[in-house]
């Protein structure tokens, strides 16, 4: 897979709201274009770039009388990564920021409903946590086994988490990391 291929296509805004519409469910096509508000002549284009990818899956076929309604369902693991270069950020910078801005600002209202509950959830009771870590000296090398060990951590769960419990007995969370040198 082309990883500068999948990074543009996670950059695309319409490709974005369709991976979110399916992340955590099957759909039609119709049912993703009455989601993003765009009509299903549209979604195709964009649907066939995801499925060449492997960011997309057809999952299931339904026919009814002869029409056919096909199924999709995002593939797009939770911690993937990815590295640009420094052409294609640049190109994108603006998308790079409001995505970064828009899981920012996620954690931001999670916490600040968090604190306005009454009363104000014990630690132990929480659903937002925040850890901020400074000043932590390593090499660049250590630096990259660092984060590429806290993904692995995060799919270990996530893999784990697939099949032992009931869906309902567990909540969603998001993890939004960032490392940068410290000037």
């Amino acid at each position: 897979m082309d990883n500068d291929k999948v990074a543009k296509a996670l950059l695309d805004e319409k490709k974005q709201m369709i991976l979110r519409s399916i992340e955590h469910e099957e759909k039609s096509i119709k049912q993703i274009a009455d989601e993003v508000n765009l009509p299903s002549s549209r979604l195709y284009y964009h649907m066939n770039q995801l499925e060449e990818l492997g960011l997309v899956e057809l999952v299931r076929t339904e026919y009814k009388g002869n029409m056919k309604e096909n199924y999709y369902q995002s593939t797009l693991p939770a911690t993937r990564s990815f590295t640009f270069d420094g052409q294609l950020a640049k190109e994108n910078a603006s998308l790079l920021f409001m995505q970064i801005y828009d899981y920012f600002n996620q954690g931001i209202q999670a916490l600040e409903q968090e604190l306005v509950k009454d009363p104000v959830p014990t630690a132990e009771d929480a659903d937002v946590e925040v850890s901020m870590m400074k000043g932590i000296q390593l090499t660049k090398e250590e630096w990259k086994q660092l984060n590429q060990q806290i993904r692995e951590l995060v799919q270990k769960f996530q893999s784990a988490s697939s099949s032992h419990e009931p869906k309902n007995t567990k909540n969603s969370y998001q993890y939004f990391l960032m490392t940068y040198p410290k000037e």
